[in-house]
């Protein structure tokens, strides 16, 4: 993974090409790996993202009464990864399937979904449902996004860019407004919402709609693409 970053940040997203079928495999075997690490035994192993992961896990372990190894977990990574690279090469349906894998991995403070990952999974499947032209779903995504505990101001300002691309995408210009204003209120002066605030404007005026409009893909921004 290190070298699939570190070919991405000096030669672009679409570098990742050579690492693609490595991170396949890895991400395949990710069911595997936690059922490694929750087996049972007198040492108990937690596959983490972030922080918050990782005291929940530790909390959990002591709860159990059991010495407690927390870990890296490489998937959520890796599923970003792969679907920022599907989307960019325009293959949204299988930028959809490494992120249902990547959304599906066990969470170690019950239901609370505190990954670190998470929101930029969410984001980078609101993205492919847009590409794959799914809005209603894609709409949803972008909902539940919104919706998940301590968000970032960068990532609640990207939920709302996204929603409202979609709501364009669905005629309903006043809440695409809305959603792009909000997003400026969290980051003001961000070129994509004003952009699409003038893209409603001209929309208002008359202007022919330009179809499948989409966020980019979801990395951090140091990331070239």
């Amino acid at each position: 993974m290190d070298a699939t970053l570190a070919d991405i940040r000096t030669r672009g997203l679409r570098s990742a090409r050579q690492h693609i079928p490595a991170l396949e495999r890895e991400l395949s075997d990710a069911g595997a790996a936690y059922a490694v690490a929750e087996a049972p035994g007198e040492t108990k192993y937690v596959l983490v993202d972030g922080m918050a992961e990782t005291l929940g896990g530790l909390l959990k372990g002591a709860e159990e009464k059991r010495k407690t190894i927390a870990v890296k977990s490489p998937y959520p990574p890796i599923s970003l990864v792969l679907a920022s690279y599907y989307n960019e090469v325009n293959l949204p349906a299988d930028a959809l399937r490494v992120l249902d894998a990547g959304l599906a991995l066990p969470q170690q403070i019950g239901d609370a979904k505190l990954g670190m990952h998470l929101p930029l999974l969410v984001s980078e499947r609101g993205v492919a449902l847009g590409r794959l032209k799914r809005w209603p779903e894609a709409l949803a995504n972008y909902q539940t996004g919104l919706a998940l505990p301590a968000l970032m101001d960068r990532d609640r300002a990207r939920m709302l860019r996204g929603r409202g691309v979609i709501l364009v995408e669905l005629k309903r210009l006043d809440e695409a407004e809305a959603a792009f204003n909000d997003s400026l209120k969290v980051e003001p002066k961000n070129s994509i919402a004003v952009n699409e605030l003038r893209y409603i404007a001209e929309l208002r005026r008359g202007r022919p709609a330009v179809n499948g409009q989409m966020t980019m893909p979801n990395l951090p921004a140091d990331v070239p693409r």
